[in-house]
């Protein structure tokens, strides 16, 4: 199986995913504090990780950005995620991970009264996030 190479155009050349991130990086005045990335297709694609991703996340943060990832992908808990990037040379800590299984579980935890379980009709990670910040997971039937 061959492996495909993200590249990007600019100027009409084509450059590498580190090499189009440190050029953008470069070109800002830093009007902003923090970079936020979507996960897949972007850091990785499926178990491989995007070429250069890491080197620019590593060049990201050495300019004094703070870097924060998000996924729509409920399959997986922060920890987990964090443990998946960190094998792929992106280290960071949960806190500066967004699932939407984690939003599931803080929108339920700032709800008034706050339900004390819930029915998790999903994969592990939203099982795993919802029992993360206090909720029973009820069995389905």
């Amino acid at each position: 199986s061959s492996r495909r190479r993200v590249e990007f155009e600019r100027d009409g050349k084509n450059l590498s995913a580190y090499k189009n991130y440190v050029l953008f990086i470069n070109s800002m005045s830093k009007p902003f504090s923090r970079i936020i990335f979507d996960l897949d297709g972007v850091i990785y694609r499926g178990h491989t990780p995007i070429p250069g991703a890491a080197a620019a996340l590593g060049k990201i943060r050495a300019v004094g950005y703070s870097i924060a990832f998000i996924t729509n992908n409920a399959t997986r808990s922060r920890s987990q995620l964090r443990r998946r990037l960190a094998k792929m040379g992106v280290h960071v800590s949960v806190d500066e991970i967004m699932t939407s299984a984690y939003a599931a579980a803080r929108y339920l935890q700032q709800m008034k009264p706050r339900p004390r379980a819930a029915y998790a009709l999903g994969e592990r990670g939203l099982r795993n996030e919802l029992r993360g910040t206090g909720f029973a997971v009820l069995p389905c039937a």
